[in-house]
């Protein structure tokens, strides 16, 4: 009806539609256990049309009964989401879980396998770890450190075993040094041979 009150004899029918279909393909993609915390990543897809909202992440120890909600995150359709669960008990067993909602309400959950969250380690000197540089690498060394007449030049191996040397912690720096650095015989000034 306009404003003058008479009727059109054309119309369109509007079918209004809820949606009704959960989310669909709730899974943790991958988890990875650290310090006190294990970081996941998780994917929800939207079937129903009315776009993801929320993610639910909640936790439990293995042995507990029930799930405490870790955090919330909200999100404008996006189907993929990481999240941290921090604050845990260094070296007990989690069970995991991720609720996703969909603007219209409906959810789909998903649980993990049980975690660990792993002991932090603490450097120290001497400790090896796993450094490999990405080629061998050329070096001279001068005459003023070698004791030679001529700067001797030697090549690093490559697959060399690697080990703290010191530990700068305000700088937040490892040193490195290798068990042996070249198969090559190298003099150093002021050695002594024995």
């Amino acid at each position: 009806m306009d404003q003058a009150g008479r009727k059109s004899k054309e119309y369109v029918e509007v079918q209004i539609k809820k949606d009704t279909i959960a989310p669909t393909d709730v899974k943790f993609v991958s988890a990875n256990a650290m310090s006190q915390r294990i970081v996941v990543n998780v994917t929800g897809k939207d079937t129903g049309g009315s776009g993801i909202y929320e993610y639910i992440f909640k936790y439990k120890q293995t042995d507990e009964g029930a799930y405490t909600e870790a955090g919330t995150i909200t999100v404008d359709n996006e189907e993929s989401c990481q999240y941290a669960y921090t604050g845990l008990t260094t070296g007990a067993s989690y069970d995991l879980v991720v609720e996703v909602r969909d603007k219209a309400g409906n959810k789909t959950t998903a649980a993990t396998d049980s975690y660990v969250s792993t002991k932090e380690w603490i450097a120290k000197i001497g400790d090896y770890v796993n450094y490999k540089p990405r080629s061998s690498t050329f070096n001279v060394a001068a005459t003023t450190y070698s004791g030679y007449a001529s700067a001797q030049s030697f090549t690093t191996d490559a697959g060399l075993q690697w080990r703290i040397w010191d530990i700068d912690e305000e700088k937040d720096k490892l040193v490195l040094i290798a068990d042996g650095t070249t198969s090559k015989t190298l003099g150093l000034q002021g050695a002594i041979r024995i």
